[in-house]
């Protein structure tokens, strides 16, 4: 089963999403939450899923906790939720697409589960992130450090700042660590290397 519009007129702070559901589509909530369950039955979060701007919903949105059968997190899935704070990944995620949290400037720390495998391009560009704790054995794919514009400032893929910390297996440290081999405008381990001074061993 699709969700691909939620009943209107919902008076409540927090919507969970019924057990049915596999997928979520584009854009299928009116209403304007505070909180969001994702329920272990969705595989897939679609593209756009959750984006705001000035006319959409999801401008209230704090917390968003995602089930652990969801692989899959769209492009852009939540980009530009300006008071998305809190974001709770279920243990089964492998791909967070691109711009999946582009923008949420009050995001603070992430925990990346030990299944994910990819973190597109920008996905946490223009986030409030200084404590990205990742738990995978082996580092993930993502995309190699770049400049992008939000909100008038320059900042990069994951956004860099002189507090910002990356935890990662304190057994796989090395291989976060790894020497640059060239690879280049594509999502790959190799581009690990930009992020190498930030980059903290860690015990999970």
């Amino acid at each position: 089963r699709l969700i691909c519009v939620a009943p209107y007129g919902l008076e409540t702070d927090q919507y969970v999403i019924p057990d049915e559901v596999k997928e979520i589509g584009r854009k299928p909530f009116i209403n304007d939450f505070f909180r969001i369950v994702i329920p272990e039955s969705v595989i897939s979060i679609a593209d756009y899923a959750f984006p705001s701007d000035s006319w959409d919903p999801y401008s209230s949105l704090e917390e968003i906790v995602i089930g652990n059968g969801v692989e899959t997190i769209g492009g852009s899935a939540f980009s530009f939720c300006p008071n998305l704070k809190s974001v709770t990944l279920g243990n089964n995620v492998k791909v967070i697409g691109s711009y999946a949290f582009y923008g949420c400037t009050e995001l603070k720390s992430i925990t990346l589960p030990a299944s994910i495998e990819e973190i597109g391009e920008d996905a946490f560009a223009g986030t409030g992130l200084t404590d990205i704790y990742c738990k995978a054995q082996t580092p993930p794919g993502i995309y190699k450090f770049e400049t992008v514009i939000v909100y008038g400032n320059e900042i990069p893929s994951f956004p860099i700042s002189s507090n910002l910390k990356i935890y990662v297996p304190r057994s796989a440290y090395d291989d976060y660590k790894q020497y640059y081999k060239g690879s280049r405008f594509e999502i790959v381990a190799d581009n690990w290397y930009y992020y190498e001074d930030y980059i903290v061993a860690y015990d999970f």
